[in-house]
């Protein structure tokens, strides 16, 4: 099993600054455990590098998925332009509660949940087919909160602020 816990420059998001994903992967790994029918996880940067994974994934696996992660997302909302259906996101409902929004592909005996967070951040996972997608939907919309925070931490640190 090879670990996907590197250090990552994240030029592009952060200049020259580096960042220690062992955080992250730490925290998809305790999602994978905790949350029934977690398979597996991923943080993908905007522009499909590998950020995190769970470390039951190859790095070569991770990298795949990032890529694919990266592309479902540049084509949904490439639909969405085209079709004038709106953005992928969180937004507010009239009631005042919010809504998640994700991308779902639902496969014979598995699911594959693909969220945005933030301006910078894709995370996805693979589900159980019979699995509480919604659920695991909150699980991933808080990890991604945590995980822009740290960037944007990260990211002041970088520039000296």
């Amino acid at each position: 099993m090879t670990s996907t816990t590197p250090t990552v420059g994240t030029t592009g998001l952060f200049g020259d600054a580096s960042l220690d994903t062992s955080r992250f992967s730490y925290a998809l790994d305790e999602l994978c455990q905790r949350v029934p029918g977690v398979l597996a996880a991923v943080v993908v940067s905007g522009d499909g590098l590998l950020l995190a994974a769970n470390t039951t994934l190859e790095k070569d696996d991770g990298d795949q998925i990032a890529a694919l992660v990266s592309g479902a997302i540049g084509l949904s909302r490439g639909f969405g332009q085209l079709i004038q259906a709106g953005n992928i996101g969180v937004h507010l409902r009239q009631d005042d509660t919010v809504e998640l929004d994700y991308l779902l592909v639902a496969f014979t005996h598995a699911n594959w949940l693909v969220m945005t967070a933030g301006d910078t951040l894709l995370l996805a996972a693979a589900v159980l087919f019979d699995s509480n997608t919604a659920a695991v939907a909150n699980e991933l919309d808080t990890l991604g909160k945590r995980f822009v925070g740290h960037l944007t931490q990260a990211r002041s640190g970088a520039s000296g602020t």
